[in-house]
C-alpha cells in the first residue's frame, strides 16, 4: 500500500474521528450484552446474534475509490473494490456477506459514527470471530484494530483460517496484534474502529458473532504469551482405554475423563501469581513461594493406587523461566501433604527456551507409595523448589494419566 493510499485512509476516516473527540465512552452493560459479565468474564460484543442493539455498524473501504466508506445494509452495496450486504445466519441481519474483488485493498470495518470506546479492559483478552470462507483464503488477509492511520495493532491470518465452506471460530490474543512496518502503537483506552478486515486478493467469506472477550471461548490460533503456533500441543495423541483424562485437548473417548472432579487452583504465599488460561494452555508466574495443582473437592477423591507402579503422567510443558528454582517440580497429593516425593523437571529435560515439550513422568516419582494414592486429593502438584520460585514462568497442557508411553527415546521428556 502507498503512503498515499494510507494517508487517504485518515482522510476518509476524519469525519468520524473529529466528530467524536471527547464522546470517548466505556462498554456498558444492556440486553445485548455489550460490556456484561458472566461464568466466562467480561464480554463486548461488537455485531452478530448476541448484538442486536449494538452501536457499530459494519461499512466496506475500497481503495480505488479512493478509500470512500459505505455503511453496509440487507440491500447490497458494492464498491469498486468489495461488495458486503447482511444476511440472516442465526438472526435478523445478524452476518455479513463480503465479496473482496481481488482488484485493490478491500476492507470490512466496524465502526460506531463518531463514538469511540474504551477496549482497555481486554488489554489481556481475545478478538473472536466466527468465519466462513466460500473461495480460497488469502495469504495477505489481515484483521487489525485501527485509529486512523498509522495507528494499528494487526495479526496476519494467513494459515489460520481454512477454505472449507465451513463455520470456523477464530480466536485472536489482543496481545498479539501489533504495529506492522509503518504503522505506530496506541492505547486501547480511545478506539474508533475496533475491528478492520482487509485484503487486496480476491475472497468471498461471511463473518458473524465478532466480540471482545475477557476469557478466549475457541482454541486461540496462537499462544496467548508466546503468540506463536500453539498447533503442537493441542494435537496429543488419542488416549486409550483405561486412560485418566484430566486436563486433555485430544481424543478422550476411551478414556475416563475426570476433569469435572479435579478442578484448577493456585496458590501464592503473599500476593498473587500470575496466571492466564486460554485454549487450554495455562501459564503462570511466579513472585513468590506458591503453586498450580488440579484438587478434587469433598467426596471427589479418587483412588490412583492401581496407577503406581507401572503408568505415567503425560503433560506438555514450557518454561520461559526457571527463575531462582533449579527445576519444576511436579507430584501428587493424598490425603496428607507430599513434600519429599517429586519429579524434577529441570533445564537438561526441558530447556528454558520457551518451547513446548511432552514428558511422560512415571506416576512413582510422584508419590511415596501406591496406598499413598488411595485417596488423591491433588492429581497435579507443579511448583518450584520452595524458597527460591522467584522468576519461575511456565505453561503446561494435555494432562492425563496412562499406561502406555505416547513419547519415544530414553528420555521421560521430547521437544515438540
Amino acid at each position: 500500500m502507498s503512503n498515499l493510499n494510507k494517508k487517504l485512509i485518515a482522510i476518509a476516516m476524519l469525519p468520524f474521528l473529529l466528530a467524536g473527540c471527547g464522546e470517548e465512552q466505556k462498554p456498558s452493560s444492556s440486553d445485548s450484552g455489550v460490556g456484561s459479565s458472566d461464568s466466562t468474564g467480561r464480554v463486548f460484543n461488537l455485531f452478530g446474534v448476541k448484538a442486536v442493539d449494538s452501536v457499530y455498524k459494519a461499512l466496506i473501504l475500497s481503495a480505488t475509490d479512493g478509500y470512500a466508506s459505505t455503511v453496509v445494509t440487507d440491500a447490497y452495496v458494492s464498491s469498486s473494490d468489495i461488495n458486503a450486504g447482511l444476511i440472516n445466519n442465526n438472526g435478523t441481519n445478524d452476518t455479513i456477506d463480503v465479496e473482496i474483488k481481488g482488484v485493490a485493498s478491500g476492507s470490512l470495518m466496524l465502526q460506531a459514527g463518531e463514538q469511540k470506546e474504551d477496549f482497555s479492559s481486554f488489554e489481556s483478552g481475545y478478538l473472536e470471530f466466527n468465519i466462513r470462507s466460500k473461495s480460497a483464503v488469502p495469504d495477505d488477509l489481515t484483521v487489525a484494530i485501527d485509529n486512523g492511520w498509522p495507528n494499528r495493532k494487526v495479526f496476519s491470518l494467513n494459515g489460520y483460517v481454512n477454505f472449507t465452506n465451513d463455520w470456523e471460530g477464530i480466536s485472536i490474543p489482543i496481545k498479539c496484534m501489533k504495529p506492522g512496518s509503518g504503522m505506530n502503537d496506541f492505547s486501547l483506552d480511545s478506539v474508533a474502529t475496533p475491528f478492520f478486515m482487509e485484503s487486496s486478493k480476491a475472497y468471498s467469506y461471511e463473518i458473524t458473532d465478532i466480540a471482545y472477550k475477557e476469557k478466549s471461548e475457541f482454541t486461540p490460533v496462537v499462544d496467548a504469551t508466546s503468540c506463536t503456533s500453539s498447533a503442537s500441543v493441542n494435537n496429543p495423541a488419542a488416549l486409550a482405554a483405561g486412560d485418566l483424562s484430566v486436563y486433555y485437548t485430544g481424543d478422550k473417548s476411551l478414556a475416563t475423563d475426570i476433569s469435572d472432579k479435579y478442578t484448577l487452583g493456585d496458590f501464592v504465599v503473599s500476593g498473587s501469581s500470575t496466571k492466564t488460561e486460554s485454549g487450554q494452555v495455562v501459564h503462570l508466574s511466579l513472585p513468590v513461594n506458591g503453586g498450580i495443582f488440579f484438587e478434587a473437592g469433598t467426596g471427589n477423591e479418587r483412588d490412583f493406587s492401581s496407577f503406581y507402579a507401572a503408568s505415567y503422567m503425560t503433560i506438555d510443558l514450557k518454561v520461559d523461566n526457571y527463575g531462582s528454582s533449579p527445576n519444576l517440580q511436579v507430584k501428587m497429593e493424598g490425603a496428607t501433604s507430599n513434600d519429599a516425593n517429586f519429579y524434577a523437571v529441570d533445564n537438561s529435560l526441558v530447556p528454558a527456551d520457551s518451547s513446548w515439550y511432552r514428558c511422560n513422568l512415571p506416576v512413582s516419582s510422584l508419590a511415596p507409595s501406591d496406598t499413598y494414592l488411595n485417596s488423591t486429593k491433588k492429581a497435579v502438584y507443579l511448583s518450584g523448589q520452595w524458597d527460591s520460585m522467584v522468576g519461575l514462568e511456565f505453561s503446561f497442557t494435555n494432562i492425563a494419566f496412562i499406561n502406555t508411553k505416547n513419547i519415544s527415546g530414553a528420555s521421560d521428556c521430547i521437544k515438540l
